[in-house]
């Protein structure tokens, strides 16, 4: 019996000694609509049951708005800066676009890390 005992303790003092990184997960939907999921408005007979779940169990941005294409609205989320101060605004990036972000710019897994 002491020995469980022991053995739990020691595995309860290893699970405080290292605590684990938060998970945040970041999900951007180009051209959706305020009342187009169901956790929003379950009248309109769109099933997201998933997305729903994930809505009802972690934090809903309310108040929160986006470019009018997805590159500035990425650009911005992933730095912090304005798309503006990026010179993201008005174009998207595609892949063989010769142009992009300033390599100086740091990116939310860079601040994150640090």
């Amino acid at each position: 019996m002491v020995r469980v005992v022991a053995a739990g303790l020691a595995a309860l003092a290893a699970a405080h000694a290292a605590p684990s990184a938060p998970d945040v997960v970041f999900i951007v939907a180009d051209d959706l609509g305020f009342n187009e999921m169901g956790y929003r408005n379950s009248s309109r007979g769109l099933m997201t049951p998933f997305l729903d779940d994930l809505a009802f169990s972690g934090v809903v941005l309310e108040n929160y708005y986006v470019q009018p294409i997805c590159s500035p609205t990425r650009s911005a989320l992933m730095t912090g800066r304005y798309a503006m101060r990026l010179g993201t605004q008005a174009n998207v990036i595609y892949w063989d676009t010769p142009w992009g972000i300033d390599l100086k710019e740091k990116f939310i897994p860079q601040i994150a890390k640090e």
